[in-house]
């Protein structure tokens, strides 16, 4: 199992990540498993093991804030997104109509167990909507087997679809990912992506996402993103 090596610094308060080199595992007892990599740390932390991962370029501020491969605000093959056209049902609605994993990951910003949801094996061509609104956020052409255990994707289908923000539970520094409209927590945007598609991982849980596939899109009032999936 691949692990990364993290050496950290401080430079006026803030974090940085110095260089990030694959090695072989040789003792375990300073490492943790986290996202199907062991991950070590050489910057003092208050345990034994930091479980820093998935931090991306946004919200470092030493680093750019500019993410490299964030789909544009308006992409010239689909219609730009429109919060207004979805719809977030109320809390007792919600409790009805999700399951237990799915109200606890979108509205308590839960994780599904790694490996355990089907759209992780998934790679037809369709749109994955917010389970809980419906809003678009991934296409499956953005969409890649990253052996995580969890639905990655190189981008989210519009830049305007999701939110991020810092997230420093569990003693890690992460981005988390948001939907818009809904503001569902769908999971973390990680820097190991592929590289000749831009680097980032978004590393999503399938049970924050609906698919639609793309012979149901037009039926089911996602014709504009067609050219997205196709």
């Amino acid at each position: 199992m691949p692990y990364y090596d993290l050496d950290f610094h401080r430079e006026n308060d803030h974090v940085a990540v110095h260089k990030m080199e694959n090695h072989l595992c040789s003792n375990l007892s300073a490492y943790s498993l986290h996202s199907c990599c062991w991950v070590r740390t050489h910057w003092p932390m208050p345990t034994p093991v930091s479980r820093f991962c998935n931090s991306t370029l946004n919200n470092w501020p030493m680093l750019n804030r500019q993410l490299p491969n964030k789909a544009p605000a308006k992409d010239k093959q689909v219609k730009a997104f429109e919060p207004s056209q979805y719809q977030k049902p109320d809390a007792s609605t919600l409790k009805q109509q999700l399951t237990r994993v799915q109200y606890h990951v979108t509205q308590n910003s839960g994780t599904e167990r790694a490996f355990s949801h089907a759209y992780d094996d998934l790679f037809e061509p369709g749109l994955y909507v917010d389970i809980v609104s419906g809003e678009p956020l991934f296409s499956s052409q953005d969409k890649y087997q990253s052996g995580c255990g969890w639905p990655s994707f190189v981008k989210p289908i519009s830049a305007d679809a999701i939110t991020e923000h810092l997230d420093t539970s569990y003693n890690m520094r992460r981005i988390e990912v948001r939907s818009k409209l809904a503001d569902s927590h769908l999971g973390h945007v990680f820097p190991d992506g592929p590289p000749d598609r831009g680097g980032l991982r978004y590393c999503i849980n399938g049970a924050s996402l609906k698919f639609i596939p793309v012979a149901q899109m037009a039926e089911q009032g996602y014709g504009q993103w067609l050219k997205a999936v196709e």
